[in-house]
C-alpha cells in the first residue's frame, strides 16, 4: 500500500469514527442528559475538522511533490 493510499484511508476512517462518535454522543446526551456527552460531541467535531484539514494539507503537499 502506498503512502498516499494509506493516508487517504487513514483520513477516511478517522472521519468516519469522528462522525460515529458525534452521533453516539448526541443520542446518549438526548437519552441520559449528562453533560459529559456534550464534551464528547465537541471533541468529535474537533477531530473531524482536524482530519479534514490534514487531508487538505496532505493533498496540497502531494500535489507539490508530483509537480502539479
Amino acid at each position: 500500500m502506498s503512502l498516499k493510499s494509506f493516508h487517504l484511508l487513514f483520513i477516511f476512517i478517522t472521519a468516519c469514527f469522528a462522525i460515529f462518535l458525534g452521533y453516539w454522543s448526541y443520542t446518549e446526551w438526548i437519552e441520559l442528559g449528562k453533560s459529559n456527552y456534550v464534551f464528547y460531541m465537541a471533541l468529535s467535531a474537533g477531530l473531524l475538522i482536524a482530519a479534514l484539514l490534514y487531508g487538505k494539507w496532505f493533498s496540497k503537499e502531494l500535489a507539490q511533490l508530483n509537480g502539479s
